[in-house]
């Protein structure tokens, strides 16, 4: 019989859409059925064995790969893709063999000659590894892309020491290749080496600005990173990633940023003993020095600063201005921190502290501006933006006859306008049912006089993906593989907060409709306004308690519940109507609090009930002093938390009405009671600490492990246990 020789043009081009389509498992049927017809292709069996190699199927790459050079033996092609997946296989001899072999077909194969002096270079012959690495750079001098590109390859197979080394010579090659210094900075994330990485990231994203927007490590290296030395450059890269809004979470960047500011010599100045004296001296002299650093106006805009020395001189030079107001000498600059300084203040809810006289020069100045309001006059911006460092402009009982004007702008719009926004969204926000539980009803009117977290930015950025990705990349134990498929998920989260926790789960998962509800309509409206300004659209708000949500009569494909069940009155009937509203396959992911972690917590909340100290902002304040001038380990502990520097966070943290806490063996009993089945932890730090001494494929979905593990780090989980489990019925 006589065969045609091999596919028309038109039938390669369908395997080829079909495998940029992702649909690699149809593009090799499509290709075997062309088989039938083309026996003698060898286009077709290197097609259908890189498509193998795609899926990571190497044993029946080979076979194809084997094939194709039987049909066509001097084809360089496929002797190359059949060495990489030799390579992959760690058959490395032959995987040598079979790069010669492509190099003598094609002797300027370049990537041949790379690959092979990669794998030379691994089995110690180093003057041949060098021979071939002149060869690649004499046939392309510019091999900065070819070394990046195996050391994605090697990186992907978990080659960390080799792959670094590729990024290493890419860089060398090429200082300014952004791309090669972002995969240096991944890699070295994954190796937990965060300082170094956050260098690279800082490299590459100073090359590359954009780079910055597809980052999601970016925070994570900056977290518990203090800097030992002022580095102006690293200021003014921060300032960069502030500035662009929805690049990093600022509480993460906000530590190390305090860091470098406290090598500021104004800073260094004023947080002495007698900084009061300095400041009342020469108020003005300091703003303007203050103003002048790279960070600090953007850092007071974007989160609560969390530094006690920080907060002396804030709260003092915040003193001295509504003290000497009537003598303070105008200029852009004073106002722009005045501004500044009032928009922190509303960041942390007025958490710091204020003397009587001051209360007394409020009461006067509230007089003023009304008085200039009564004559039809406009109070200075000056004026209003010193009351908008002491309470928000929404509560003085002038906030409607206030002209917003270019000074203001910026307090006037979070002080009023988005308050207003909230008001009108509380009335359009639907509700499940009445909330009837004594427990949920106390926690509710917590978070309607303080809604939790206030944020001002957050890392929202739109890069989407399929539950698959991100069951792969978190390395997730799945149990029934039916939930990778899902294209559309339906998701819930369960006690939404304030819009952090929904945005960031409608924006990381592709295609997905979630439903978010919470207990208190205030934090409701927020993270409806939030979402609203953000302009995502595939999120519904709904007031509900967790108790009721059986009502709903709804399955949902995902579930996640972050720090809510420890604040019902019986945590495990929360889980359970959680779980019934979960389908046969779907995800839960879990956030509890730990008992090892939270030692300190329950000391202090135990001092707190014992001095029967209510959760006002008036005895939150005092106690919040107490603290500050304690001599004592655990309080200077807590004085260490983000948590302790907002009103809302510290009532959260130490004053919560309702508060259960966990053990490991407890999540245990728990997922098993439930029928479901753990999954894995979603901790970076966590999870690469806790490789170092648990090496085996199951240790990760081992809790008898992670327990052991916990035992030995007791604040490991400080910030709560973070879990996945998966809906065990068939």
């Amino acid at each position: 019989m006589n065969y045609i020789s091999g596919p028309s043009k038109q039938q390669l081009d369908e395997l080829v859409i079909l495998s940029k389509q992702g649909n690699r498992k149809q593009a090799i049927l499509r290709a075997n059925i062309l088989v039938n017809q083309f026996p003698n292709s060898y286009v077709l069996q290197h097609f259908i064995g890189s498509m193998h190699s795609q899926l990571n199927v190497y044993e029946d790459a080979l076979i194809a790969y084997q094939k194709a050079i039987k049909l066509n033996p001097d084809y360089a092609p496929s002797h190359f893709n059949l060495a990489v997946a030799l390579q992959a296989l760690t058959r490395t001899n032959d995987a040598i063999n079979s790069y010669q072999r492509a190099i003598e077909l094609k002797r300027d194969f370049a990537q041949a000659h790379l690959n092979l002096a990669v794998l030379l270079e691994e089995k110690g012959e180093r003057r041949r590894s060098i021979e071939s690495y002149k060869k690649a750079i004499a046939i392309k001098p510019d091999y900065a892309q070819e070394f990046n590109n195996i050391g994605v390859e090697l990186q992907k197979k978990g080659m960390y020491v080799e792959a670094i080394k590729c990024y290493e010579k890419a860089t060398r090659l090429k200082p300014k290749f952004a791309l090669a210094h972002y995969n240096m900075g991944d890699i070295l994330m994954q190796i937990n080496r965060n300082d170094d990485a956050l260098y690279s990231y800082k490299k590459a994203i100073m090359l590359q600005p954009n780079y910055a927007d597809r980052n999601s490590n970016l925070s994570i290296a900056f977290r518990n990173i203090k800097f030992s030395n002022p580095d102006r450059e690293m200021q003014f890269f921060i300032k960069s990633l502030l500035d662009r809004k929805t690049t990093i979470v600022p509480s993460d960047i906000s530590g190390a940023a305090i860091s470098l500011l406290e090598y500021e010599p104004i800073i260094l100045k004023l947080s002495k003993d007698k900084s009061s004296a300095d400041i009342s001296q020469n108020l003005k002299g300091v703003i303007l020095e203050l103003y002048k650093i790279p960070i600090l106006i953007e850092l007071l805009k974007s989160c609560p600063i969390h530094s006690l020395s920080l907060e002396k001189i804030l709260k003092n030079i915040r003193s001295r201005i509504l003290l000497s107001i009537s003598k303070i000498k105008l200029s852009s600059e004073i106002l722009i921190f005045q501004s500044a300084l009032a928009i922190q203040c509303f960041n942390n809810e007025y958490i710091y502290d204020c003397s009587e006289i001051e209360l007394n020069a409020i009461e006067v100045l509230v007089n003023l501006v009304n008085g200039k309001l009564n004559n039809g006059e406009q109070p200075s911006s000056q004026h209003i933006l010193c009351l908008a460092s002491y309470m928000s402009l929404y509560d003085y009982n002038f906030s409607k006859r206030i002209d917003c004007t270019p000074e203001i702008q910026e307090v006037f719009n979070q002080q009023i306008e988005d308050k207003e926004k909230e008001i009108a969204l509380k009335k359009k926000i639907p509700v499940l049912e009445e909330i009837t539980n004594k427990i949920s009803s106390k926690v509710r009117n917590q978070y309607e006089n303080n809604p939790y977290p206030r944020w001002i930015t957050s890392a929202h950025k739109a890069n989407p993906k399929t539950i698959s990705d991100i069951v792969n990349s978190l390395k997730l134990n799945i149990n029934n593989s039916s939930i990778i498929d899902v294209n559309h998920p339906k998701i819930l989260v369960a006690g939404c907060g304030t819009g952090q926790h929904s945005i960031s789960t409608a924006l990381r998962f592709a295609n997905s409709e979630v439903l978010a509800v919470d207990l208190s309509l205030s934090s409701l409206a927020y993270a409806k306004r939030k979402t609203q300004e953000l302009g995502i659209a595939n999120i519904s708000y709904m007031q509900a308690d967790i108790l009721d949500l059986n009502k709903l009569d709804e399955k949902f494909d995902l579930i996640e519940c972050a720090g809510v069940l420890h604040h019902m009155e019986d945590p495990m009937a929360g889980w359970k109507i959680l779980k019934n509203c979960l389908k046969d396959s779907g995800l839960m992911k879990i956030a509890l609090y730990s008992e090892l972690a939270r030692f300190d917590i329950i000391k202090m909340r135990e001092e707190i009930n014992k001095l029967s100290i209510e959760a006002s902002d008036i005895s939150m304040k005092l106690y919040r002093n107490k603290i500050i001038n304690s001599d004592s380990d655990h309080h200077k502990l807590i004085s260490i938390s983000q948590d302790f520097y907002s009103m809302s966070a510290l009532r959260d943290l130490l004053f919560h009405t309702q508060e259960h806490r966990f053990t490991i063996p407890q999540i245990k009993s728990s997922i098993r009671d439930l029928g479901l089945k753990f999954m894995g932890f979603e901790d970076h730090i966590n999870v690469s600490n806790f490789q170092v001494n648990n090496t085996e494929v199951g240790d990760l979905y081992d809790l008898d492990k992670w327990n052991i593990y916990e035992e030995a780090n007791p604040a490991a989980f400080i910030s709560m246990y973070q879990f996945w489990c998966q809906n065990s019925a068939r």
